[in-house]
């Protein structure tokens, strides 16, 4: 059974409640990251984004690339997004921002497909594009059951 850690500055969290193998939640501050497993926080990051808007955000600010330099340390680093490609294709339509602002936005979707490149292949960042929060919760626990079976010599071919 895995014990999980969601970073306490997560403003919804995933509440795991379908996840059988999941038997404990801990809230509490994480250095990097949103989600990890107990005892495998020097192991395992998973940083979620919950809006094409909250990505494109964090793509311009250097708290994020610190974010992700740390990340580095990680033997596994995820970054899960609850959007798929379209709808970093059509960004900033169909988003939350106020319609008559979306022309004001700089940040475009071949900027984003760009910087998400770039995040794999500078840091190494497993992107994975969910499509749903739904989906989103279901591939972050199984991440950590997929980590914690490994990082435990359990099941290695499942």
């Amino acid at each position: 059974m895995i014990s999980v850690i969601i970073d306490s500055r997560e403003q919804k969290p995933y509440s795991f409640a379908s996840c059988e193998y999941i038997d404990d939640i801990i809230v509490r501050k994480l250095d990097t990251g949103d989600y990890s497993i107990d005892g495998m926080e020097d192991l395992l990051c998973i940083e979620r984004k919950m809006t094409v808007s909250e990505l494109a955000m964090c793509l311009t600010k250097s708290r994020f690339t610190r974010e992700l330099e740390r990340m580095t340390n990680y033997k596994y680093r995820y970054l899960l997004c609850e959007f798929d490609y379209y709808h970093i294709d059509v960004y900033p339509e169909n988003s939350d921002i106020p319609p008559q602002q979306r022309k004001k936005v700089k940040i475009k979707g071949p900027f984003i497909r760009s910087k998400l490149i770039e995040i794999t292949m500078q840091y190494g960042v497993n992107i994975i594009l969910c499509g749903n929060h739904s989906y989103a919760e279901d591939i972050t626990a199984t991440i950590m059951k997929k980590t914690w079976e490994r990082e435990n010599g359990k099941n290695k071919n499942t």
